[in-house]
């Protein structure tokens, strides 16, 4: 798991310094004495040749507690890359012309040490690749 967050500055841009495994999610770590908000995130799912529709989400797992937080509601098929945006005041909006996807992020939702934000995608086939990964957080110390 990645955890590139830099601690000292709130609402930072951060790209993920590696990409998965095929057919593997993305997860990223909440930083450790911190409370975190997630409030955009950007990626791409490549999808290999297999016929079956995908659907990429945003989920926060924290404890034995899954949180959907942004859960598009378009299919995606077989042979094509797909850019999701998803973000706290961003309309829900697709377009299979220019392969983008933009969805709102549940407000307010915190994330705390040893929670891990993940982009889960049903019906993942081995061959689908999850891309590039950019996002937004604001961070603050947690309180002694």
């Amino acid at each position: 798991m990645l955890n590139p967050f830099d601690l000292n500055t709130p609402n930072q841009l951060h790209d993920m310094p590696a990409i998965p495994l095929a057919g593997n999610p993305i997860i990223i770590a909440a930083p450790a004495n911190r409370r975190s908000e997630l409030i955009y995130i950007e990626f791409q799912l490549q999808t290999d040749a297999t016929v079956a529709s995908r659907n990429a989400r945003l989920v926060l797992h924290s404890g034995a507690r899954t949180i959907d937080l942004a859960v598009p509601t378009i299919a995606i098929a077989a042979n094509l890359t797909v850019t999701y945006r998803f973000g706290i005041h961003l309309e829900a909006y697709a377009t299979t012309l220019s392969n983008f996807l933009t969805a709102p992020l549940v407000p307010t939702v915190f994330a705390f040490e040893g929670d891990t934000w993940q982009i889960d995608v049903d019906n993942i086939q081995a061959g689908d690749q999850l891309g590039p990964t950019t996002y937004v957080a604001n961070t603050w110390p947690m309180l002694q």
